[in-house]
């Protein structure tokens, strides 16, 4: 079964759903204005920069430096 917007609005707000990643086309609009080369909190498949921090990374504790952080917003 394909994930609609709605299933996975369920599934994020009932806790059955903990990674969601950005669609590719939204982060190439965002991304083409914004340049980004950061994505603090992502995982090794969903992850939009070269540069990239996993849950075990714990990348809120890593140094983003001078970076433009990508962070994945809210979105269904």
């Amino acid at each position: 079964m394909k994930a609609t917007a709605k299933t996975r609005s369920e599934a994020r707000w009932r806790g059955t759903g903990r990674e969601w990643a950005t669609p590719p086309e939204l982060f190439s609009e965002l991304d083409s204005e914004f340049r980004f080369n950061l994505d603090p909190c992502a995982t090794d498949r969903s992850a939009k920069c070269r540069r990239f921090f996993t849950e075990s990374d714990d990348g809120l504790s890593q140094n983003w430096g001078k970076s433009r952080v990508f962070l994945n917003p809210l979105w269904s």
